[in-house]
């Protein structure tokens, strides 16, 4: 499995309705790359 996401949402919360999901920086933010490297 490989969960990537935007540099500037480490640290937020995600909403949406009833949902909501932390962008933990301990979680996504482990190793960090470039955006060529990530597509």
């Amino acid at each position: 499995m490989l969960n990537i996401c935007d540099f500037d949402l480490l640290g937020k919360t995600l909403t949406r309705d009833k949902f909501s999901i932390k962008i933990d920086e301990k979680y996504y933010g482990e190793k960090t790359i470039n955006k060529e490297k990530a597509t």
